[in-house]
């Protein structure tokens, strides 16, 4: 499937809401929603973190994000991340000669074609090997590969596929069901593993 196909043959995805956990423990949400249809979408996904130890908050991760996407291409983003007191932001818009994306390192131009590290919801995400870094801007290399069809505990649905990713930042393991909806995950960030089942 050529990149962005799934966000334009897909007519419109349902919101999608996960709980996160840390050892079975809830640390937080993450949180994607559409507005629009497949070929004029807006894209906004929410993600909050807290870890607290002994009534103390030991880290704390937001991020806010709004993604425009016309005709299955990424046609602006605008993004805002606090990890833990380091703070993030993110623009980008459509150029001549590719997609360029502002963030903390300066302007960067990348393909125009590409998804962003926040389209987990888009099931072409598994088959890029570069993406837009949504969180810090630039380019971010991404290896997936299929594993297998399972079902996990806590899925809503009866058949999904679980894909092996891999990128510079995080790695783990995602699930799509029949219809590509992504309906569960396992990260591991920073040594920690967090497990996203759905709220």
């Amino acid at each position: 499937m050529p990149v962005g196909a799934g966000c334009r043959a897909w007519a419109q995805p349902a919101d999608i809401r996960f709980r996160v956990l840390r050892g079975g423990s809830a640390i937080g949400t993450h949180t994607v929603s559409f507005q629009g249809l497949a070929n004029r979408r807006t894209v906004q996904t929410d993600i909050q973190l807290q870890v607290r130890v002994a009534f103390i908050t030991a880290f704390r991760f937001s991020h806010q994000s709004t993604e425009e996407w016309h005709e299955g291409r990424l046609a602006s983003i605008r993004s805002r991340t606090d990890d833990n007191g380091q703070v993030y932001e993110v623009s980008g818009s459509p150029v001549a000669d590719g997609f360029r994306v502002v963030g903390p390192g300066g302007p960067f131009v990348v393909a125009g074609d590409l998804l962003t590290s926040n389209s987990v919801w888009n099931p072409a995400f598994v088959q890029q090997s570069l993406l837009i870094n949504a969180q810090q801007g630039g380019e971010l290399g991404l290896s997936a590969r299929a594993i297998g069809s399972e079902t996990p505990s806590g899925a809503p649905s009866d058949a999904t596929m679980r894909y092996r990713v891999i990128t510079p930042l995080i790695a783990g393991y995602v699930w799509y069901d029949r219809n590509g909806q992504w309906v569960r995950a396992r990260f591991e960030i920073k040594g920690e593993v967090l497990d996203y089942v759905p709220a």
